[in-house]
């Protein structure tokens, strides 16, 4: 990567291009993590405020006994049963999460983006679910047409 400018002094061969990427790349990332944390701040906050009009902090129960059967279970297999950020959502809750016109506009647009060879597929696709826009699509079939969009 470097070069010999005469005499043993080297020089180094910079990219701007790949810099500035890089930079991007970076602040994106922070962009990312301050957004994951502003609840917190937010709640921070909150409490702040709480302590300082001179009210008690709420008071987190401690649990050091399992009350029902299914917590017993839980324990004796290992599982806490807290719900931790990196645990799987549970089954009611995926199913209680909806797929918007949004979202499957976004993906759509990766698709293309990605490979301008899916824009027709795509448009293949919404025609045989019986529309010819994104918009136009039952929310009864969001879900089978992300499925068939996440193949291409």
């Amino acid at each position: 990567m470097a070069k010999t400018a005469g005499k043993g002094i080297q020089t180094a061969v910079v990219n701007p291009e790949k810099i500035v990427k890089g930079m991007t790349t970076i602040f994106q990332g922070f962009s990312i993590m301050f957004d994951g944390m502003a609840e917190q701040m937010q709640q921070m906050e909150g409490l702040a405020e709480q302590m300082a009009a001179g009210q008690q902090a709420p008071a987190v129960p401690a649990k050091n006994e399992p009350d029902t059967q299914e917590e017993k279970e839980a324990a004796k297999a290992g599982d806490s049963g807290e719900d931790l950020p990196f645990d799987t959502a549970p089954e009611d809750k995926k199913a209680a999460a909806t797929i918007t016109t949004d979202d499957l506009l976004k993906i759509a647009a990766q698709k293309i983006t990605a490979n301008r060879k899916n824009s027709p597929k795509i448009k293949a696709l919404l025609t045989s679910y019986g529309c010819g826009a994104v918009s136009e699509l039952p929310e009864d079939k969001r879900e089978a047409f992300l499925n068939d969009l996440a193949q291409l």
